[in-house]
C-alpha cells in the first residue's frame, strides 16, 4: 500500500514539471555556430545545409524572434557554438499548477510521511 502511494508522488512532480513547461515560452533566441571539418568541400557541403535550416528555423517559429550567425571555417576542424535564449512566465498562469500541486492528496501524505516524530510505517 505504501508502495503504490510513493509512485503516485513522482507522477505528480512530473505532471507538475509538464504544466510549468506549458506556462514558459521562450521571446528570443540567438545562435552563434562556427563549424569547420577536416575537408574544405566537406565543410561548404555542411555550411549549405546548414544555412538552409537556418533561413527555415525563422518560419518555422515565428514568436521566438530566432537569429542564427553560422561562420563556415575552412582552414582548420573546430566547432564552437553559442545559445542565448530569453523566457517569458506569466506568473498567473504558473500560480494554478503549483497551487493544484501543493493541495493535492499526494503531496499532503507524502509531507506527512516525512514529518519528524512519526513512526515507521510497519513492514507487512
Amino acid at each position: 500500500m505504501l508502495a503504490a502511494r510513493a509512485r503516485r508522488l513522482p507522477r505528480a512532480v512530473f505532471r507538475l514539471l509538464g504544466d510549468l513547461l506549458r506556462v514558459v515560452r521562450p521571446t528570443h533566441a540567438r545562435l552563434r555556430a562556427r563549424v569547420g571539418l577536416d575537408d574544405p568541400a566537406s565543410t561548404g557541403a555542411l555550411a549549405g545545409m546548414l544555412y538552409g535550416l537556418s533561413a527555415a528555423l525563422p518560419h518555422a517559429a515565428p514568436a521566438w524572434n530566432v537569429h542564427v550567425d553560422l561562420a563556415p571555417e575552412f582552414l582548420e576542424p573546430t566547432v564552437e557554438a553559442r545559445a542565448e535564449v530569453e523566457w517569458s512566465v506569466s506568473a498567473g498562469a504558473a500560480l494554478w499548477p503549483l497551487v493544484r500541486f501543493l493541495a493535492s492528496p499526494v503531496t499532503w501524505r507524502a509531507f506527512l510521511a516525512t514529518r519528524p516524530g512519526r513512526p515507521a510505517p510497519r513492514a507487512a
